[in-house]
């Protein structure tokens, strides 16, 4: 009776031991949710309507290493903390995504952050222990598929995203604050919706055979967006949906989330 006891106890303690791994705080009081290396199935099939060209070939696409990603997007209070002013165009509060940054900008607020938790990361994309960084967008979108292979992450029926994602026939054409429509099977909120999201990658073709941690162009005028936004249609906000942002432009319905690479001890 005592060993069923104790190992029940074991048990207990070493499900929430994970469950803590599953999910870490930063200095900022984000919550990152672990996402485990897997395979998957990256753009659109030939046979959806709405898919652009430049969604196709669908290709296999492998995850090597787990990562966290932030569980929101982030906000005006995070940017304002970590760079002491707010340059969105929409200036509602704390609680409401940053928009209209430079690629550069989101660049410089990452940097800061690292800098400000004693990390000592490079610029350009790494693996580095602890780092914050931009997602890839293979990692962007392994995660907003959350296992998924329908068009959204809940689901076929455009329906489900009134209770998903804020977009073109909800939103008042405006972004609202974070975390107030339901999350994807993984756990993040606006997947789909509220403003897109800058990645790594830059603007160019997928690759026609299968692939391990694809990091997109070399080189380009134009970065990937991802996920649709307030103004966009439910067909923009499409999980293989492929946009495009100059890399030097500032634009009221864009913001990001972040990566933040496992420690050591993870």
């Amino acid at each position: 009776m005592k060993i069923l006891i104790w190992l029940s106890v074991a048990t207990l303690f070493s499900g929430i031991a994970m469950a803590q791994k599953n999910i870490i705080t930063n200095s900022l009081g984000v919550k990152f949710v672990r996402i485990p290396a897997g395979s998957f199935s990256m753009g659109s099939a030939h046979d959806v309507k709405q898919a652009g060209f430049d969604e196709m070939p669908q290709h296999s696409v492998t995850i090597s290493r787990s990562f966290y990603m932030s569980e929101h997007e982030v906000t005006q209070r995070e940017w304002q903390t970590v760079m002491g002013d707010n340059p969105s165009a929409f200036s509602q509060g704390d609680l409401y995504p940053v928009q209209h940054i430079r690629w550069s900008e989101a660049l410089d607020f990452i940097e800061k952050l690292n800098k400000r938790e004693g990390l000592s990361c490079p610029r350009k994309l790494n693996y580095r222990p602890g780092c914050y960084r931009f997602p890839t967008e293979a990692e962007w979108e392994y995660t907003a598929r959350a296992g998924t292979t329908t068009l959204w992450s809940c689901g076929d029926d455009e329906s489900c995203l009134q209770d998903h994602a804020w977009y073109k026939a909800n939103s008042d054409i405006q972004p609202h604050p974070i975390k107030r429509k339901r999350p994807n099977p993984w756990g993040l909120y606006d997947m789909h919706g509220n403003v897109w999201e800058m990645v790594w990658d830059w603007k160019g073709p997928y690759p026609t055979e299968a692939v391990i941690d694809p990091i997109g162009a070399k080189s380009s005028t134009h970065g990937v967006l991802r996920g649709g936004s307030f103004s966009r249609e439910a067909a923009f906000l499409r999980t293989t949906k492929r946009y495009y942002g100059g890399e030097g432009m500032r634009y009221g319905s864009v913001g990001f989330r972040l990566v933040k690479n496992p420690g050591l001890d993870s």
